[in-house]
């Protein structure tokens, strides 16, 4: 893992890349949609958050006794992630049969753009600026025909969301393994919220 140093401390740049595409996918969407972005988005970005930080204390019991404030500085690692992840799910199966009627259009989109955003930080941070450039150059053009489709009030059909995918795992695949924990999770999350999405298209048509 890498780290840059922001004065006396050493941060982890996954730590950074995500900060980051979170808080910059909120923006976009409020400058495309000209409205904050939906609640269920910032609570699951913290259920998740939460849980990894904590899950620290269930797999690394023995050294959080010795020195609590190690829970400041680490997460719950691999088996962190997946638990954090599992308890996202459950909060999107809850968010979904709630009926929020804005979920089935808006959820993919978000996903899509925190893991584009985030992935093109990674870029900059690890592989440099030629990557950084290649995959700000397709998150512009996502970015653009996002905002056609809003002024149209046309939805993103479904078919245009595996394309950016297949692209986006393309452009992965010369940079950094495709098999990364990175590219599973959010092959998982985007399926599994699709699902969840045209479900609720179904539901509530």
């Amino acid at each position: 893992m890498m780290y840059i140093e922001i004065g006396h401390r050493s941060i982890p740049v996954i730590w950074i890349a995500i900060l980051l595409a979170c808080f910059l996918t909120a923006l976009i969407y409020r400058i495309v949609r000209k409205t904050s972005i939906h609640s269920w988005y910032w609570n699951g970005f913290l259920i998740y958050l939460i849980t990894w930080k904590l899950s620290y204390i269930l797999f690394n019991f023995k050294i959080f006794l010795k020195s609590p404030l190690s829970l400041l500085f680490f997460g719950g690692g691999s088996l962190g992630h997946i638990l954090a992840i599992a308890i996202l799910c459950v909060y999107l199966i809850i968010v979904s049969k709630k009926g929020t009627s804005t979920f089935s259009t808006s959820a993919p989109l978000e996903i899509l753009l925190f893991f584009l955003l985030y992935e093109t930080w990674i870029q900059y941070f690890i592989n440099g600026i030629l990557a950084f450039l290649i995959q700000l150059f397709l998150l512009a053009g996502i970015i653009v025909y996002y905002a056609m489709s809003v002024n149209r009030n046309k939805q993103i059909p479904f078919q245009v969301y595996v394309v950016i995918i297949l692209l986006e795992f393309c452009l992965l695949s010369i940079f950094q393994p495709l098999l990364s924990i990175e590219t599973i999770t959010f092959t998982w999350i985007f399926i599994f919220i699709s699902i969840l999405a045209k479900k609720e298209e179904v539901t509530n048509p």
